[in-house]
This record gives C-alpha cells, structure tokens and sequence, in this order.
C-alpha cells in the first residue's frame, strides 16, 4: 500500500514535505502513522478528492441556477417597486399642484 505525508517529518534520515510519497520500510507501525494523521493512503486521497471535485462541480451548479433565480427576482421586484415609484411621483406632484 502506498502512503503519503500529510505533515512535515523526518522519516529515518529524510525530510519529507506535505505530499511526498512516504517510503515502505519493514517494521515501521504505519497505521499508528495514519490514525496520528501524519500519513493518508494514496488510494483513498484520490478517492476524497475525486468526491470533493464531483461535490464542487454539483455546488457550482446549485450556485449558477441559484443565480438565476436571485436575477429573476430583483428583476421581478423592480418592476414591482417602479410602477408605485411612478404613481407616488405622480400623486406628490399633483399634490404640490394643488396647494399652490
């Protein structure tokens, strides 16, 4: 099984980075590496990311028709609000016209 470093370490005389494949060495307790997170399998990160890439593109999709929906309603909300804009404009007018 293949691992990677999650963390920054020394790994016998090595210093290994985030992302580095982390070497196989006989008699070294791996799965005490994993469960202190210093270390993830390969296989499974590849499979988180490929979950997290499919979540973000069905965000991103969410996000688009939401968009959309936000643009319908301001446009329905300005044509709400400008008709009664008009009619004000129109009744504050006359009143002025009236009291002069």
């Amino acid at each position: 099984m293949a691992y990677i470093a999650l963390k920054r370490m020394l790994f016998g005389p090595q210093r290994l980075e985030v992302g580095d494949e982390v070497p196989f060495e006989p008699n070294r307790d791996y799965g005490l590496m994993l469960r202190q997170g210093l270390i993830a399998d390969t296989e499974r990160v590849a499979a988180t990311a490929e979950q997290h890439e499919q979540d973000m593109e069905g965000a991103r999709a969410r996000i688009r028709q939401l968009e959309g929906l936000l643009a319908d309603a301001r446009a329905e909300l300005q044509a709400v609000q400008g008709e009664p804009a008009k009619t004000a404009k129109k009744a504050s007018r006359g009143a002025a016209v009236a009291a002069a």
